[in-house]
């Protein structure tokens, strides 16, 4: 039998859809211990989320060895205590980069960021969930 797919519910997609950090970490080498993160994000298609990286960082270099990762997104405080985490794999990709990153700083900056980054070499990465935890409505 097939492992079954992971899918969001439709609790998660609603704190998945606002402005809200997700707390990103890649797999470490050596005697490194991963390093979460702050990322910007979207929702994909297929349970996936999307989230972009300035090429050349460490956070990339980490991917290109061992592509395992997790994020967590959690509601505010002062909401009702919301979490969705995630383990899966992240795939990197040289399209699509800029216009997620142009989408993304509308949702949670400003969009003239945008243009701070116009020279600047990105790159997008998709990130498939392979296990999906939650808690709250």
């Amino acid at each position: 039998m097939a492992a079954s797919i992971p899918t969001f519910s439709a609790s998660d997609i609603a704190l998945l859809s606002r402005p809200l950090y997700a707390i990103f970490t890649a797999m470490s080498s050596g005697d490194r211990v991963p390093a979460p993160r702050p990322v910007w994000f979207a929702l994909g298609e297929d349970a996936t989320i999307e989230m972009f990286s300035v090429a050349g960082t460490t956070r990339l270099r980490r991917l290109a060895v061992d592509p395992r990762a997790s994020l967590l997104v959690t509601a505010p405080v002062g909401e009702m205590e919301q979490w969705v985490a995630a383990e899966g794999v992240v795939t990197l990709h040289d399209d699509g980069a800029q216009e997620l990153a142009t989408r993304l700083s509308k949702r949670y900056w400003h969009p003239d960021v945008i243009e701070d980054w116009s020279d600047t070499e990105l790159v997008r990465m998709i990130f498939t969930p392979d296990r999906i935890r939650r808690f709250g409505p």
